[in-house]
């Protein structure tokens, strides 16, 4: 029997009202509120990214939730040349990278990122120096980019959550791994979405439409 998810826009002080494109959309919403961890995937410009995160935000302005922490893998773009060392502390340096690009075109202005950070509503945390810290009950982990994963690396990213915190992991593990040691089987993205869908704790959801752009939905035939 075909259950229809109730369309509910995400409202924030900080970004805009997110209305839900279609029916994923919906669902992947839909799980992040209900779920203990939720797993989306889908193309550049499907809204991956921007449904984690508002949703996120929604949870903690709400109160439900203190913080978000956001782990990432700075992993540079393949075929990209790496610009070098970056001066400053590991948030600067975590800001300069792109998880902090990506932060600034979802907030819309860094101000609103950095006052976010100063504020600890969110924890920027580099994959590395996750050993040994704990997400706790009133926090929410978010893991983007998670097909730049190893299987290794993302268990130990997953073994950090206590009881009572709510995951969200989001990436493209099809078309965006940008390293030779998370392709096919190794990839720790596709290994959860194949060993985690169907557990009651955890909603696995594809986004197959992409939202962003005409040329950025065009560009996928290249």
């Amino acid at each position: 029997e075909n259950k229809r998810i109730p369309s509910k826009n995400i409202k924030t002080k900080t970004l805009d009202s997110i209305k839900p494109k279609d029916e994923y959309q919906r669902c992947a919403i839909d799980s992040i509120l209900s779920n203990t961890m939720t797993i989306i995937y889908g193309r550049a410009g499907s809204g991956k990214s921007l449904l984690a995160l508002s949703s996120a935000l929604y949870l903690v302005e709400t109160g439900k939730y203190d913080r978000i922490v956001i782990l990432f893998n700075p992993t540079k773009a393949r075929g990209a040349t790496d610009l070098g060392f970056y001066k400053g502390s590991r948030i600067e340096k975590a800001m300069s990278n792109s998880i902090g690009e990506m932060l600034i075109s979802k907030f819309g202005d860094r101000y609103v990122v950095d006052n976010l950070i100063g504020q600890e509503k969110i924890k920027l945390v580099s994959m590395a120096d996750c050993r040994g810290m704990e997400v706790k009950d009133n926090e929410i982990l978010v893991i983007s980019e998670a097909q730049n994963c190893s299987v290794d690396l993302l268990k130990l990213c997953l073994s950090r959550c206590s009881q009572g915190c709510k995951i969200i992991i989001e990436g493209d593990f099809n078309a965006q791994v940008d390293s030779y040691a998370f392709e096919g089987a190794k990839n720790g993205m596709r290994r959860a979405v194949e060993k985690l869908h169907g557990d009651a704790l955890v909603g696995v959801v594809e986004l197959p439409n992409i939202w962003r752009s005409r040329i950025a939905e065009l560009v996928q035939k290249m």
